[in-house]
C-alpha cells in the first residue's frame, strides 16, 4: 500500500469536518480534554452519545484539527496580546 499524499489527507479531514454540525464539535472537543486528550475514547464517546455507528465517526486528525482551531480561536490567555500603543507611543495596558 502506497503512502497517500499530503493533499489527499487535507481533503479528507476538510470532508469529514463538514459533515459535522456545530453540536457535533463542540462534543467533541469537550470530551476530548475531559479525557486527557485521548482521541480514541473521545470517538468511543461520540458513538455511544450520538448513536452513531463505528467508522462513521469524526477520524482522529478532524478530532486534533477541532481542539486546534478551539485552542486558536476560542480559548483566552493562551496567545500573548502585544500591548497596545497610543498615539503618543506610550503603552495603554497594563498587564
Amino acid at each position: 500500500m502506497q503512502p497517500r499524499p499530503v493533499a489527499s489527507w487535507f481533503h479528507a479531514i476538510s470532508v469529514a469536518m463538514e459533515q459535522w454540525t456545530a453540536q457535533h464539535r463542540d462534543f467533541v472537543v469537550e470530551a476530548y480534554f475531559k479525557n486527557d486528550d485521548s482521541a480514541i475514547t473521545t470517538q468511543r464517546l461520540f458513538h455511544r452519545h450520538f448513536n452513531i455507528r463505528h467508522g462513521s465517526a469524526a477520524c482522529r486528525n478532524a478530532i486534533k484539527e477541532w481542539v486546534k482551531n478551539f485552542r486558536d480561536k476560542c480559548c483566552f490567555g493562551l496567545k500573548k496580546k502585544t500591548p497596545r500603543q497610543s498615539s503618543h507611543g506610550t503603552n495603554t495596558r497594563k498587564c
